[in-house]
């Protein structure tokens, strides 16, 4: 299952948070852009599956946004934030190709509506995070080695909620030197979980006697993306089967 990157750019806050809230239930990673030219920046450096954007924005407003970066927008389909006083704004958008408008306040049904034909989804390919909340399980191999396993999927609350049960785990005992990692698929379709993965095994760096080298994570999407994780520093050093 794909997750989806989308581009948010809205320079209110309260906005911003209830879109991001609304999408990252799902299987959506969101990238926000507090106003048109930051958002035209990340434009020039990365590709995105859909852009929502607000008319109304400092230094840059939406339209000028989507005219300016019509050559890095392409085909992406373009959801515009509107309120009920845009109307000449609208009738300019309809021009800039924009592809669908969404008036404020957002609600999750909106935005799903709005998103499912634009990105062609059918209900099958929308994950709902909630029904497949993260689980840990922990297992002592033998009185030096760990096995803790992944299940379910890490939505933004659970940032650091791995490592604090693995530490309750521990409980303190420092015979533990080898950790072995398995992580169902489930997990990976957060647009953070390779941050989430990251942050945790650093703790376990910082924190407790097991280095990164004696380390072992079972999950057949590492294993496909491995040369890629370079930039992660303790992904990239322990051993991936």
């Amino acid at each position: 299952m794909k997750v989806f990157h989308v581009l948010l750019a809205e320079d209110d806050s309260s906005n911003a948070g209830i879109v991001i809230n609304l999408l990252e239930r799902y299987n959506f990673a969101v990238t926000h852009a507090q106003d048109g030219m930051l958002a035209l920046s990340k434009l020039r450096t990365k590709e995105y599956d859909l852009i929502i954007c607000d008319i109304m924005m400092p230094h840059m407003d939406g339209l000028t946004l989507i005219e300016k970066g019509k050559d890095y927008i392409k085909h992406t389909p373009v959801i515009m934030l509107t309120s009920a006083g845009d109307k000449d704004m609208i009738v300019r958008a309809a021009h800039s190709g924009v592809s669908a408008y969404l008036l404020k306040p957002v609600t999750s049904v909106s935005l799903l509506e709005k998103i499912q034909p634009l990105l062609k989804l059918t209900p099958e390919m929308i994950f709902d995070k909630k029904l497949f909340p993260l689980t840990l399980t922990f297992n002592s191999k033998s009185v030096s080695e760990i096995e803790m396993k992944i299940v379910g999927c890490p939505w933004r609350k659970d940032k650091g909620q791995i490592f604090e049960q693995f530490s309750h785990f521990l409980a303190g005992r420092a015979t533990f030197t080898d950790l072995k990692i398995i992580i169902d698929t489930d997990y990976f379709l957060d647009g953070k979980a390779l941050i989430i993965l990251e942050d945790f095994l650093s703790s376990v760096a910082k924190k407790t006697n097991i280095r990164s080298k004696n380390i072992q994570i079972e999950s057949g999407v590492l294993k496909k993306i491995k040369p890629s994780l370079k930039e992660y520093e303790c992904l990239k050093d322990v051993f991936i089967i």
